[in-house]
C-alpha cells in the first residue's frame, strides 16, 4: 500500500511539473504574439502614413496656393487694395 502511494505521489508530482511547464511555454507563446501584433499594427500604421503621404503631397501644394491666393485677395490685403486702386 505504501508503494502505490508514492507511486501515485510521484506521478502526481511529475503533472505538475508538466502543467508548470506548458502553462509557462503558453505564457512565452501569447508574450510572442503580442509583440508580433504590435509590430504588425506599427507597420500598418507605417503604411498608412506613407499611403498619406502620397496622397497630400500634391493636395499640399494645392492648400499652399490656395492660402497666398486667400491672402492675396482677403479684404483689407494691400494687394486686393492696389488692384482696386
Amino acid at each position: 500500500m505504501h508503494g502505490e502511494l508514492e507511486e501515485v505521489r510521484r506521478s502526481l508530482e511529475e503533472e505538475q511539473r508538466a502543467r508548470a511547464k506548458l502553462q509557462n511555454e503558453l505564457r512565452n507563446a501569447q508574450s510572442d504574439c503580442d509583440t508580433l501584433r504590435d509590430q504588425v499594427e506599427e507597420e500598418s500604421e507605417a503604411k498608412s502614413d506613407v499611403s498619406q503621404l502620397s496622397v497630400t503631397g500634391p493636395l499640399l501644394a494645392d492648400c499652399e496656393v490656395l492660402i497666398k491666393f486667400s491672402l492675396f485677395f482677403s479684404p483689407g490685403s494691400t494687394c486686393l487694395q492696389q488692384a482696386a486702386g
